[in-house]
């Protein structure tokens, strides 16, 4: 396990290099939050380019050859992608925390009445969409490389997270799913439970596929 944690902590360190990118993944739902009051996109959109964060490390690694640094290191292949998607489930759980720490600053600040619904509903989509983001492209980044599939893997996975919180945003469309939507109306705690456990079994499954491809890959 420290040897896991070990190899979570160079991805944290190997991310510092990329302070500018973490930045906007922050700074930009601040700025539209606080222009659009008790907005429940913004929160969401934390979420979405959060999945670039996620990735950043591949690019850096590749960029600097880093990767081979695992081969003097005592890691095993298992430990070093555990450690690798350790750090995307901590990069998203800190993501989610931001998010709703922002809204309910931003709303109080401007007077405005939040939503929790709405909010939780939003942070608990966008987790479930880094998480399939996320499990999406780890395997192919380490089977193919970052610069060869990036484009293939985040492009659509963008375009469609920034069409779904659009609708979010500009539709009734969680409404017309009326069951659902009352009983996580009567149960709002469930939705950020069912996000994250959602999620979590996403990262899980796409890790034991990394694994594998991993594994296959350096026979």
């Amino acid at each position: 396990m420290n040897r896991i944690l070990a190899a979570t902590k160079l991805d944290f360190y190997t991310l510092k290099t990329s302070v500018r990118t973490v930045a906007i993944a922050f700074v930009v739902p601040i700025i539209l939050s606080i222009v659009e009051k008790a907005s429940t996109f913004a929160p969401a959109l934390v979420l979405l380019l959060a999945t670039f964060v996620g990735s950043t490390v591949f690019q850096i690694y590749e960029k600097n050859h880093a990767e081979e640094l695992f081969g003097t290191l005592p890691l095993r292949k298992s430990e070093m992608i555990a450690g690798r998607y350790l750090y995307a489930l901590l990069v998203a759980l800190i993501a989610f925390v931001f998010a709703l720490i922002m809204a309910v600053v931003t709303t109080r600040i401007s007077g405005a009445a939040l939503d929790w619904f709405s909010l939780w509903a939003s942070v608990s989509i966008g987790f479930l969409y880094y998480c399939f983001a996320v499990g999406v492209a780890y395997p192919l980044y380490i089977k193919f490389t970052f610069s060869k599939v990036y484009i293939f893997t985040m492009l659509p996975m963008y375009l469609l997270g920034v069409l779904g919180f659009t609708l979010m945003r500009t539709s009734n469309i969680m409404q017309n799913i009326n069951s659902v939507v009352t009983f996580f109306q009567k149960n709002q705690l469930l939705l950020p439970v069912c996000g994250l456990l959602g999620g979590i079994v996403l990262l899980v499954i796409s890790a034991l596929i990394a694994n594998a491809v991993f594994t296959r890959r350096e026979q």
